[in-house]
């Protein structure tokens, strides 16, 4: 038997270093992608369809159904000073005001709904909410638009303008008015 006497391409020791390292550098891996990883959107939302129609209302500010777009997937993130900024001009009188004002009105409801009670900033919400209230109520009431702001007036703690709301409702709409 002949015994070959051969080189080895890497000495015991440094391979053993080598395996070392590795092992050590997949565990330091290993750790860091375990840790929790920052949230870029709220849950289920993704921010490229807001960037996308934040873009395309910049280049073309007449277009009313995008903006209401943008409103809408703003509210669903929870940006109430955005919404309003978008919203503000199609609550001047015009085809899309009444979808604007309902939109505006869940906006001032989620805005007063996220400060706690007590506090200034809940009041200032309230009036803007009861401001958004009226608008709803006033401007081309229909039956839907008219129970909504009953709905939001009952929210607010204000009956007496729900009870207004529904009675208006019902003289729109007899045949459906014991829905109120």
């Amino acid at each position: 038997m002949t015994r070959s006497t051969g080189r080895r391409l890497i000495p015991p020791v440094a391979m053993a270093v080598f395996v070392l390292a590795a092992a050590g550098g997949l565990v330091a891996l290993r750790v860091e992608a375990g840790g929790p990883l920052p949230d870029l959107a709220a849950p289920g939302r993704d921010p490229l369809p807001v960037a996308y129609l934040r873009a395309f209302v910049a280049g073309h500010p007449e277009d009313q159904a995008m903006r209401l777009r943008l409103g809408r997937e703003q509210l669903a993130l929870g940006k109430f000073a955005d919404v309003e900024q978008t919203l503000a001009p199609l609550l001047a009188p015009g085809p899309t005001q009444r979808e604007a004002a309902r939109l505006s009105l869940e906006v001032a409801l989620a805005a007063w709904r996220a400060r706690p009670a007590g506090t200034a900033e809940r009041a200032g919400a309230e009036a803007r909410a009861l401001a958004r209230l009226d608008l709803v109520a006033g401007h081309g009431p229909t039956v839907d638009g008219l129970t909504r702001a009953a709905a939001a007036a009952r929210e607010l703690g204000r009956p007496d303008l729900a009870a207004r709301a529904a009675e208006r409702a019902a003289g729109l709409d007899r045949e459906r008015c014991a829905v109120w």
